[in-house]
């Protein structure tokens, strides 16, 4: 990552070896104290997924992730060998307005603030 990751995201989203490396610094200017994540939609929405066990998959979805938030949970971690998953994102055919491409596009690239805020 090019600045550190969120305390309130980064632990149980990301594994920590892809921080931000202070030790890895090049001449660039500092990074902020912590960044936002933004990018690939399917990864975004995995990501949360890999942070508990699979049964609790709907819980995460619906009680952890808000709009540009990451609500942390205590719920036992996910992170299993070999565990895979295919993510695919869909437009809503009953949210004609909002539900858009170019919506969708905007969104993996922070049109509207980060997708995980810092």
């Amino acid at each position: 990552m090019a600045a550190p990751g969120s305390p309130h995201w980064m632990p149980q989203l990301v594994p920590a070896i892809y921080d931000y490396d202070p030790g890895q610094a090049t001449t660039r200017p500092s990074p902020p104290s912590s960044a936002g994540l933004i990018g690939y939609l399917p990864i975004l929405f995995a990501l949360p997924a890999f942070s508990a066990q699979p049964h609790m998959l709907s819980q995460v979805l619906t009680r952890h992730l808000r709009p540009n938030t990451w609500l942390p949970h205590n719920y036992p971690h996910g992170h299993i060998a070999e565990r895979g998953m295919v993510v695919t994102v869909y437009l809503d055919p009953a949210n004609k307005k909002c539900s858009t491409k170019q919506i969708l596009d905007q969104l993996q690239q922070g049109y509207w603030g980060p997708f995980y805020g810092p």
